[in-house]
């Protein structure tokens, strides 16, 4: 068995708050042990002494555009997850000439089976029409594809007659429905005070109609006060049904969030983070000096006053909650005994001194699924991915 001993650590956790000073044990990428003074087990343990850095869970980036026409892009979009802190990716299968299938999901798990995070599939909405039941059973959730997408520009299909009974088997599943709200805010009239009514009148009306079926819903993009307002007026006996991911708002939407409404908000269940937007723009070899230049997303919502206030509230939202959401939950998204060695070692001051770095500046070390991938490292460890096989349907 090849150990990890994690030493002198300050861990953020769910269940306990903040651990100071404490260590943790991986096993062949599983959490074994968390506690005081743990005892190496062999000879052949690699250990690190973490110095009171804070670690906290890796982030779990369910919208990583790695799935790509042309696979070039695909290496650097990875790469920018990891700098990042992901240790889990997902992207949607994409409609195409022709229909999703067990071979084409097979066909994409080879493709990415190199990558280092662990990663999985949503389905796209437009997919699974006619689609019963059990056909949803035998053909996705076998295969790990439990959550399904549709985009803004399509929302009419919610409401398409051929429709109703996927949303009410999806219900019947227990499977997530991703509703992405980002191209109406991409619009140019979402300046205009009746254009922007309007889009909030259509996403109440949309939450309404689902929870009619039940449906568990994330609303993704969600940048405003008045889009949670719209969301949150729907009249339902189980609200746990609705989340919302949010991201800080832009001074052309009305109301906008701010980083401190973030958090804030984050105490409630129903909210988590948007993960970091990826695009695969520029060469490779740029992300390296843009790396030891930038800090992580966690630094953006960190006020140094609250700092261990913030955090607990932070993994939350950008591991715990969405590894739930994904049914990837206790295998992903906290530090808990049985659980991958997925961590994010932080350090809030910060490591500028490297020209060139795999990971930001404020991340020492990535541990996934218990492979130390280093700052200063510019190539990463070889360790098979892991296709994530989601609740409620195990690996075949």
């Amino acid at each position: 068995m090849e150990y990890l001993l994690l030493k002198n650590g300050h861990l953020v956790t769910s269940a306990s708050g903040i651990l100071k000073n404490a260590d943790i044990l991986s096993g062949n990428g599983r959490i074994m042990e968390i506690g005081h003074n743990i005892k190496v087990p062999n000879y052949q343990t690699r250990t690190l002494d973490l110095n009171e850095q804070y670690v906290l869970p890796g982030m779990i980036h369910y919208l990583c555009p790695f799935i790509r026409q042309e696979e070039r892009n695909s290496l650097s979009i990875i790469d920018k997850a990891l700098a990042q802190g992901a240790t889990a990716v997902l992207d949607h299968i994409k409609k195409s000439t022709t229909p999703i299938s067990l071979s084409r999901i097979k066909q994409l798990q080879n493709e990415f089976s190199l990558l280092l995070p662990s990663f999985g599939f949503h389905l796209s909405l437009r997919e699974l029409t006619h689609q019963s039941k059990e056909q949803l059973i035998s053909r996705f959730a076998h295969s790990g594809c439990t959550s399904m997408i549709v985009r803004w520009k399509h929302i009419e299909l919610v409401y398409n007659d051929e429709y109703r009974q996927i949303l009410q088997n999806i219900s019947d599943l227990n499977f997530l429905l991703i509703i992405r709200t980002e191209g109406i805010k991409q619009s140019s009239l979402i300046t205009r005070r009746p254009f922007f009514k309007a889009y909030l009148n259509r996403l109440k009306k949309t939450a309404s109609y689902l929870q009619q079926y039940r449906v568990n819903v994330l609303f993704t993009e969600i940048s405003s006060h008045e889009e949670i307002a719209a969301i949150q007026s729907v009249d339902v006996n189980n609200p746990e049904h609705i989340s919302m991911a949010l991201l800080p708002g832009s001074d052309l939407i009305p109301s906008p969030l701010t980083l401190t409404n973030i958090i804030e908000l984050g105490r409630q269940n129903q909210f988590i983070l948007q993960p970091p937007t990826l695009t695969s723009s520029g060469p490779l070899n740029a992300i390296f000096p843009h790396n030891s230049e930038n800090s992580s997303f966690i630094k953006q919502y960190i006020d140094p006053i609250s700092l261990e206030e913030n955090l607990k509230v932070l993994i939350e939202m950008y591991a715990t909650r969405p590894a739930k959401l994904l049914g990837m939950h206790p295998k992903k998204g906290g530090i808990i005994i049985g659980a991958d060695t997925d961590l994010i070692i932080w350090n809030p001051a910060g490591n500028t001194q490297n020209a060139n770095s795999l990971l930001r500046h404020d991340i020492k070390y990535l541990v996934i699924r218990g492979a130390v991938v280093e700052q200063s490292q510019l190539i990463m460890p070889e360790v098979q991915a892991d296709y994530l096989y989601r609740f409620p349907v195990m690996a075949p």
